[in-house]
């Protein structure tokens, strides 16, 4: 009997629990499907979004295709400006960096330094990159703005570009007359082991300038501003006089024509095999 009563009981809390469970699946339909509806939302608008992004991604190629290093014909620094100003992807702020470097070199600084301080001062832009905007500006306002320059150098965190603002803090104080702080910042540039080749040998070169200063040399400035920046300018006379001190060499601006293949297609090379690899020269890279 006992055996009987335990069966219906258990099939009465059976019933109870499914009456349960349907009271329960009632009360939060409305709450359920809601949430099922949301979820299918969500999913949906990101693929969306996605698609946008996307699309906004090829037309901002599209856009950048006769801008780019492959264009035919001359581009202006007006016509980067121009773009870097109405487009907001990174092809911008590639154009903007080409732009800058443009206006620095028809003598344009105020212009030139705007367009730098646009990238470097934008919190949303990648440390590295900003770092490169705030070298790029220093080497440009070294001559005409020494001080700030170098703050802008002191600020870089970039490991990859901490010799080149050494090298212009370096510079910096040599231009003050502080001759002694220089030589300590050159001999320590000269003896990194994780600075390029000819920023060593340049501040080798330095340093002996520096030296020779402390000793009671008369030190001046080059004078021919034509040549490029301060640094540049002594490295070339040091050069002139057979004391080789590398290429003035700052990374170029990325060739990102690559990314523009679906705008316009461009034959890439192929890469080189070993045996057909061309064999590397001393010679001096070409000042960007």
């Amino acid at each position: 009997m006992a055996s009987e009563e335990d069966v219906l009981l258990r099939e009465v809390d059976e019933d109870l629990s499914r009456d349960q469970a349907f009271e329960n699946l009632e009360k939060w339909r409305v709450p359920l499907i809601g949430g099922a509806a949301a979820i299918i939302a969500g999913v949906t608008g990101w693929q969306f979004f996605d698609g946008r992004q996307a699309a906004a991604g090829n037309a901002a190629a599209e856009a950048y295709a006769p801008l780019s290093f492959a264009a035919e014909g001359q581009v202006t620094a007006d016509q980067l400006s121009s773009f870097a100003a109405d487009n907001e992807s990174g092809f911008a702020t590639l154009a903007a960096l080409r732009a800058a470097a443009a206006l620095g070199v028809e003598g344009d600084l105020e212009t030139a330094r705007d367009l730098y301080a646009a990238i470097y001062e934008d919190s949303s832009a990648s440390t590295s990159l900003r770092d490169y905007a705030r070298i790029r500006a220093a080497y440009l306002l070294f001559d005409k703005r020494t001080e700030e320059a170098a703050t802008l150098a002191a600020q870089v965190e970039t490991a990859a570009f901490r010799p080149f603002a050494e090298e212009i803090a370096s510079s910096a104080v040599f231009l003050a007359g502080d001759y002694a702080a220089a030589k300590a910042g050159f001999d320590v540039l000269a003896n990194s082991s994780t600075a390029p080749a000819s920023i060593k040998t340049r501040a080798q070169a330095f340093a002996l300038v520096a030296d020779a200063a402390l000793n009671g040399a008369v030190v001046a400035p080059p004078a021919d501003e034509t040549a490029g920046s301060f640094i540049e300018r002594l490295g070339a006379e040091l050069n002139a006089s057979g004391i080789p001190t590398g290429a003035a060499e700052l990374p170029p601006l990325p060739n990102l024509d690559i990314l523009t293949e679906g705008a316009a297609p461009a034959d890439v090379p192929e890469p080189l095999d070993d045996a057909s690899e061309e064999p590397q020269t001393d010679e001096p890279e070409e000042t960007p």
